[in-house]
């Protein structure tokens, strides 16, 4: 998976061994997170573009839309991210 962030001045390579939280924070960036399971939606981060495998249980279907979980949910190919939300 390649992630942009949305100002397209971050982009990352996401192993397909590690998560986007894994990643982001190999980067250095700092990402709030609790359970790491997908569950509680902490880690929550807005998707500009991009398709979405979503693994967690922790957003609703209407949330879905538009933010994913960094910590279990996948992107597909090309994602980009909105990074501080």
């Amino acid at each position: 998976m390649d992630v942009v962030s949305n100002n397209n001045t971050t982009r990352l390579d996401v192993g397909s061994d590690q998560s986007l939280l894994e990643a982001m924070r190999a980067a250095g960036l700092q990402v709030a997170s609790s359970c790491e399971t997908g569950s509680c939606g902490t880690c929550r981060i807005r998707v500009q573009e991009g398709k979405v495998v979503y693994k967690g249980k922790g957003l609703t279907a209407e949330e879905q839309k538009k933010e994913m979980l960094c910590c279990v949910d996948r992107g597909e190919g090309h994602t980009v991210v909105e990074l501080g939300v």
